[in-house]
């Protein structure tokens, strides 16, 4: 069996799994195993993308002999080690909101509106707590009340998301 002859389709394939699961988890779509696909036939990507690599390691390292590929593998490098490293999400001495994760601000304030009463939220959105409990009922969140937040009512962050846009939303 040849290396070469297995390792460019298979990163093809891999890729193209990966860049439909991605878009699709990107969109909330939740289509079954499109997570479970994602995170753990990526693993299939990096070791096929090695194989690759590898068998073609005189091209590889031609294209690194060029400023160009030199300057495009550093960006990546770049943009790979900025998504590994937690950023701080502000705050206190905690480094933000506890159980706001390490997303950032933008991550604070989603877990606050989602943690926060319809009763609270309503004057913010120009409704009253009525209105929106009809308008997120109407959506399909039947389990809505004025005194719950929508982290009572709305399962998992795509839910929460949608349950956002609801509340937020200019219907």
């Amino acid at each position: 069996m040849q290396l070469r002859s297995y390792a460019t389709p298979v990163v093809f394939g891999a890729i193209a799994l990966s860049s439909i699961t991605g878009a699709l988890l990107f969109f909330h779509a939740d289509t079954g195993y499109a997570k479970l696909a994602h995170e753990w036939l990526g693993w299939l990507l990096i070791l096929a993308a090695v194989a690759h690599v590898y068998t073609n390691r005189a091209a590889f390292a031609a294209h690194l002999n060029g400023a160009k590929g030199r300057v495009i593998v550093l960006a990546f490098a770049a943009l790979i080690v900025s998504s590994i490293v937690p950023w701080p999400s502000g705050g206190g001495e905690g480094g933000g909101v506890e159980g706001a994760g390490d997303g950032g601000g933008l991550r604070a304030a989603e877990y606050t509106l989602t943690h926060t009463s319809l009763e609270s939220l309503a004057p913010i959105t120009g409704r009253d707590v009525d209105q929106l409990v009809d308008r997120l009922r109407a959506a399909g969140f039947e389990g809505a009340a004025a005194g719950d937040s929508i982290h009572d009512f709305a399962e998992g962050g795509g839910q929460r998301d949608r349950a956002l846009g609801v509340v937020f939303g200019s219907e």
